[in-house]
C-alpha cells in the first residue's frame, strides 16, 4: 500500500518528546472535544497519557516518540521493562514487542542536547515527519520537550524553525497551574499562538505597506487571511473598483464582514473575555474603513488621497498612476460644473455608454494643449499622443489620418468613437458648438482646467518614464519629482475645487 492510498485513509500521527526525567507524579488538565476539562492524575508525562487515552482519542493515530537515552528509561517504567526494546546501534531504534502497544511506531533519538544543535536535530525530525506523504494530519507534543524556555520564545522558535503547519492539528504544551510544587498542568494549544503570531505579523505588514504573506493558519482564521489577501491585491494592482464596489461584494466590504465575524466567533470562544487579537482586528478595522472612506467626494479628490497613501509608502508608480487619474477626472469633474444643464447631461451620457477608462481618455484629449510664443493655446501637432487623440475623436468614418497615414480604425474603436462623434461632434451644429464650448473651457488662459491639463501631461509623462523607462535618477530624486506634481497638483485644485 502506498503513502497515497494511506493520506486517502486519513493517517494521522503524534509526535511526542519524552519527558527526560521523573521526579513525582503529574496531574493533567485537559479541555476535550466537548469544551468541558477531564483531570488525569498519577501520569509522569504526556506519554503516559496518550497510553491511557488510545482507545478513546486517538484510534487514527501512531504515536512517535523523540526520546534521549535517559528519557528512554523513563518510557521503559511506564509501559514495562520487557515490552519495549532499545537497539543501541546506529538508527537507534525504538521497537515496541507488546500487542497492546502496538500504535507506537518506530521512533527518533536524540542525543542530550539542550543547546542549538539539540533545537535543529528536533525540528528537523519534526520537519522530516510534516513533509513526508505518510500522515496528513499530526499532533505535535512539546509539553515536556521546551520546558525550560519561555512560551514565546517556543512560539517564535516553532514559527522560525516548522517549514510546514498546514499538517499541524495541535500543538500540545503545558502550562502551569497554581504553585509549581502542585507539579499541575493545563494542556493548551499553542497551535492557536501560533496563529496569532502569524496573523499579528500579517496585519501589522499590511498596515505598513499593504502587503500580505502566505501563510498557513487554521480554518478558523483562514477566511479573514483570505479576505485580507484579497484587499492588497486590490490594492497593489489598483483595482479600485472592485475595492470599494458599493453594493457589499468590494473586497473591502468581504473583509469587513470577516472582521467582525471573526471578532463574535473568538468573543464567543472566550466567554468574552478580551481575546489577543480583538484589539488588533478593531484597529485594522478602522484602517480599511479609512481606505474606502469616499463618501462625499468626488473620484478626483479620492485618488489623490490614494496617491498620498501610496507616496508615503514608498510605491511611487502607484502614485503617480493615481495622481494621473485624478487629474483626468477632475478635469471631467470641473467641466460638468461649469457647463449648462443640456451639456453636463451630454458629458453623463458618454459616462453610460463608455467605460471609466475610455470616457477619461476622451476628457484628457479634449484638454490635450500647448502654449505658444504670443501666449495663445493652441493644439500641438507636434505631440504625438495629441495627434493620435486629436484623429481618434475627429469626425471619421472608418478611416483616419495619423501622421499623415491613412488607417482603418478597428470595430470596437468605431463603436466608441461614434458614441462621442453622435453625442459632440457629428455634423449636427447644436453638437459642434457643445464640444467647442468644452474646447473653449479647457484652452481658457489662467483657468483650472488649462493648468490641470497642463499639468496632467507632465504627470503622464512622468509615469510613462517610471512604468517604461528605468530612469537614471536616484530613489530619493524620483520620488521628489512625484511630491513635486502632487503639491502643484493640490495647489491648483484648491483654487477652485468643485463642489457639486
Amino acid at each position: 500500500m502506498n503513502d497515497n492510498n494511506n493520506i486517502s485513509k486519513g493517517r494521522k500521527a503524534i509526535i511526542t518528546i519524552l519527558r527526560p526525567k521523573i521526579d513525582r507524579p503529574i496531574t493533567y488538565k485537559i479541555k476535550t472535544e466537548s469544551g468541558k476539562y477531564s483531570e488525569y492524575e498519577e501520569l509522569y508525562n504526556m506519554f503516559g497519557y496518550f497510553l491511557e487515552t488510545k482507545e478513546t482519542f486517538y484510534k487514527d493515530y501512531d504515536l512517535i516518540p523523540l526520546y534521549t537515552k535517559q528519557a528512554l528509561t523513563t518510557c521503559k517504567r511506564q509501559i514495562g521493562e520487557k515490552e519495549i526494546q532499545y537497539n543501541d546501534d546506529e538508527t537507534q531504534r525504538l521497537i515496541i514487542t507488546s500487542e497492546s502497544h502496538n500504535f507506537i511506531k518506530e521512533g527518533y533519538y536524540i542525543e542530550d542536547e539542550e543547546d542549538e544543535k539539540g533545537f535543529a536535530k528536533i525540528f528537523s525530525f519534526i520537519n522530516k515527519i510534516l513533509s513526508s506523504n505518510k500522515y496528513n494530519q499530526v499532533i505535535v507534543d512539546v509539553t515536556h520537550g521546551f520546558r525550560h524556555l519561555p512560551m514565546l520564545i517556543l512560539v517564535d522558535l516553532i514559527i522560525q524553525n516548522f517549514q510546514n503547519t498546514s499538517k499541524v492539528e495541535k500543538i500540545l504544551y503545558a502550562k502551569t497551574i497554581g504553585d509549581e510544587k502542585e507539579n499541575k498542568y493545563e494542556i493548551i494549544d499553542l497551535k492557536d499562538y501560533l496563529d496569532i503570531a502569524n496573523i499579528m505579523f500579517v496585519v501589522s505588514s499590511f498596515k505598513h505597506n499593504f502587503t500580505t504573506s502566505n501563510i498557513e493558519v487554521s480554518s478558523k482564521y483562514s477566511g479573514f487571511i483570505n479576505s485580507l489577501c484579497e484587499v492588497s491585491n486590490d490594492l497593489l494592482s489598483l483595482n479600485i473598483n472592485h475595492l470599494t464596489k458599493q453594493d457589499g461584494q468590494g473586497s473591502a466590504n468581504k473583509l469587513l464582514k470577516d472582521i467582525q465575524k471573526l471578532q463574535e466567533e473568538l468573543e464567543k470562544e472566550t466567554q468574552n473575555k478580551e481575546h489577543f487579537l480583538i484589539n488588533p482586528l478593531k484597529d485594522l478595522a478602522e484602517f480599511v474603513k479609512g481606505l474606502i472612506n469616499f463618501e462625499g467626494k468626488k473620484y478626483y479628490q479620492t485618488y489623490l488621497e490614494l496617491s498620498e497613501i501610496f507616496y508615503e509608502r514608498d510605491y511611487l508608480i502607484n502614485s503617480i498612476a493615481l495622481l494621473c487619474e485624478s487629474a483626468r477626472y477632475f478635469i471631467k469633474t470641473q467641466l460638468k460644473r461649469e457647463c449648462s444643464e443640456d451639456l453636463t447631461n451630454k458629458i453623463e451620457s458618454i459616462e453610460d455608454n463608455l467605460d471609466t477608462y475610455e470616457t477619461l481618455r476622451f476628457f484628457s484629449g479634449l484638454s490635450r494643449i500647448a502654449k505658444n510664443r504670443d501666449g495663445n493655446y493652441i493644439e500641438d501637432p507636434r505631440d504625438p499622443n495629441s495627434s493620435q487623440y486629436l484623429s481618434k475623436f475627429a469626425w471619421s468614418e472608418e478611416r483616419v489620418i495619423i501622421r499623415g497615414k491613412e488607417r482603418r480604425i478597428e470595430a470596437n474603436e468605431k463603436v466608441k468613437n461614434r458614441v462621442i462623434k453622435n453625442t459632440f461632434q457629428n455634423r449636427d451644429s447644436q453638437n459642434s458648438d457643445d464640444y467647442n464650448v468644452l474646447r473653449e473651457k479647457c484652452m481658457a488662459i489662467n483657468g483650472t482646467l488649462s493648468k490641470v491639463s497642463m499639468l496632467s501631461d507632465e504627470i503622464d509623462d512622468l509615469r510613462n518614464k517610471l512604468v517604461h523607462i528605468n530612469p537614471n535618477n536616484d530613489f530619493d530624486e524620483i520620488k521628489k519629482q512625484i511630491n513635486e506634481k502632487i503639491e502643484r497638483y493640490k495647489e491648483i485644485i484648491n483654487e477652485d475645487t468643485p463642489t457639486n
